[in-house]
């Protein structure tokens, strides 16, 4: 009987993450569209829409938790950012997880290509790094140039 109420209590436990997490994230997207606050509390300026960038709920890294990502592109290319935020259900708040140019591509295998630069000069070449996330400490593991 024991085993049956704590398996009980985990599913319960994680549904209330689940809710709580998207309620985060739900506010975080409000306040990034109302107030162009970022969920850390930074303030972003938009050239023209708010609406003219991305964002998706995602578990990204594969550890089995959503993730926020921001594709913040309505900006000039210098300030341009994807950012990919967590949710941490004991301090009940939003933190970064990452932040990338907006071109990155995050593979299933937990690597990333991240363009070494922006390149709107005339080079045919663009120079970019594969990096390895750790994805059951969410941190950058290696980087390959």
């Amino acid at each position: 009987m024991n085993q049956m109420l704590v398996r009980k209590f985990r599913l319960r436990s994680k549904k209330d993450y689940s809710i709580m997490c998207m309620e985060a994230y739900k506010q975080a997207l409000a306040n990034l569209h109302d107030f162009m606050i970022l969920p850390d509390n930074r303030t972003i300026t938009s050239d023209t829409n708010i609406e003219q960038n991305r964002y998706a709920i995602v578990d990204i890294d594969n550890d089995g938790k959503e993730e926020l990502i921001f594709s913040y592109t309505d900006t000039s290319i210098a300030t341009m950012a994807m950012y990919i935020y967590g949710y941490d259900e004991n301090a009940e708040s939003i933190y970064m997880e990452m932040k990338f140019y907006v071109t990155a591509e995050i593979y299933d295998s937990g690597y990333v290509k991240e363009l070494y630069s922006h390149n709107i000069g005339v080079d045919p070449y663009f120079w970019y790094r594969i990096r390895y996330i750790n994805i059951m400490k969410n941190k950058i593991k290696a980087s390959i140039k």
